[in-house]
């Protein structure tokens, strides 16, 4: 878990910085929530890839990203528009990045004690 705390960091900074003063939003809508799974399964396909032994293979690393995204009625560009989106209001990608948390800690296997 420790190892993906810089990378979600370094986005939501990122998101952060992207915000502009549109119309803020205060909840996750059922929409806003559907994208914390594929956000999810996206920051677990990396972190799997950059812990590979062998050089990674970015061909197939990014048809797998575009799997991931595909199956969930996404592109790229949807994609990332609608983590724009989100990160337009604070307090709804506070809420979100804690959903995505939550589902890693979840799929994530137990460290054995």
């Amino acid at each position: 878990m420790r190892h993906l705390m810089p990378a979600i960091l370094l986005l939501f900074v990122i998101l952060t910085l992207m915000c502009s003063c549109a119309k803020r939003k205060e909840n996750l809508t059922p929409d806003d929530e559907k994208l914390v799974p594929v956000y999810t399964g996206l920051l677990l396909l990396s972190e799997e890839y950059k812990a590979s032994a062998s050089q990674p293979d970015s061909i197939a690393y990014r048809q797998e990203v575009d799997s991931i995204l595909s199956k969930n009625g996404l592109t790229r560009e949807l994609f990332l528009n609608r983590l724009k989106v989100l990160a337009q209001s604070p307090l709804v990608y506070q809420q979100f990045t804690e959903k995505v948390r939550k589902d890693i800690e979840h799929r994530k296997p137990k460290q054995p004690s």
